[in-house]
């Protein structure tokens, strides 16, 4: 998969830094985008919708970047993000706590520009897909909201399949977001599933499914998307 049209903010009170970073992104193709603070980067969140912060954690002003990892805690909207940390500090136990509030990363600094490339790769490929459905009990009379993130293994013109906690029962009518393909084709769509999961171990379910909606140029974009998507898995 090509990530290299991928939206990438970089947070970083040092100009250097944030240039010479800014600089080997955009050698690779990535679109960058830079802050110096928190408030900017909210700001540029909700403007660009970015798939990846690269965040120091000591800004200026005393401002923490692990600021923005608790908030993503209990923000929909920057949980579809991955973040990257890179800082200078090496304490083992600041290093496991970015690690516990979720962070995708943590690379120390100074950064070997091969070795950073490789962690942003991964971080974009591990992305995740937030699921979202509705359970509705026979009745009619309650529905249950369920949230889960899950992985797309395969996807085709108007299938898929997805890799989640959730169980699913044949016939099962949900909602997706695909947002890290919402270049290939509307993020929301709603789904239907095939047949029963299956379970590959205690909590972890694969789930055929078909994707409904889909409209022509979205069929061509996924055909295309088809015949790279096991190789770059």
């Amino acid at each position: 998969m090509d990530f290299s049209s991928k939206k990438i903010i970089v947070v970083d009170d040092d100009p250097k830094f944030i240039e010479w970073v800014k600089k080997i992104l955009e050698n690779k193709g990535y679109k960058v985008f830079t802050c110096s603070d928190l408030t900017s980067t909210y700001d540029l969140v909700k403007e660009i919708g970015p798939d990846l912060i690269v965040l120091d954690l000591n800004l200026s002003k005393k401002e923490s970047g692990a600021r923005l990892l608790l908030e993503r805690q209990s923000s929909f909207e920057l949980q579809q993000i991955q973040i990257i940390v890179c800082s200078a500090n090496d304490r083992k136990s600041v290093v496991n706590k970015m690690y516990d509030l979720g962070a995708s990363d943590y690379i120390l600094k100074p950064i070997r520009p091969d070795w950073f490339l490789m962690k942003v790769k991964k971080a974009l490929k591990d992305k995740p897909t937030i699921l979202k459905y509705e359970i509705k009990p026979s009745d009619g009379d309650n529905t249950v909201e369920v949230k889960s993130e899950a992985e797309v293994l395969e996807i085709g013109e108007a299938n898929c399949k997805l890799q989640s906690a959730i169980n699913f029962n044949e016939n099962t009518l949900f909602t997706i977001n695909f947002i890290h393909l919402r270049e290939y084709i509307k993020p929301i769509k709603q789904l239907r599933t095939s047949e029963r999961s299956m379970t590959l171990s205690p909590g972890l379910y694969d789930t055929s499914c078909t994707i409904i909606g889909v409209s022509d140029k979205e069929a061509s974009t996924l055909r295309q998307l088809k015949s790279s998507w096991r190789t770059s898995k």
